[in-house]
């Protein structure tokens, strides 16, 4: 779940027919997207996320605000 006060994994997954806000046990809050994945990636994303320059991750993250993507999928 991502929103403006906290991001963190919900306890559901793509093929459950309803939606659940509840919060995926062992899951940590994070204060944005970004935290939360660096957290819970693989060593192999991590170091994909720290070699991309700061113009692409600026730009995609201003179009997943604008969009509200996350927060409405």
């Amino acid at each position: 779940m991502a929103s403006n006060e906290n991001s963190c994994k919900l306890k559901l997954s793509e093929f459950d027919e309803t939606f659940s806000d509840d919060v995926a046990e062992n899951t940590k809050l994070h204060a944005d997207l970004y935290h939360m994945v660096m957290d819970g990636a693989s060593d192999s994303a991590v170091t994909k996320v720290k070699e991309t320059s700061f113009q692409f991750f600026n730009c995609v993250s201003q179009l997943l605000n604008a969009t509200k993507v996350l927060t409405y999928s």
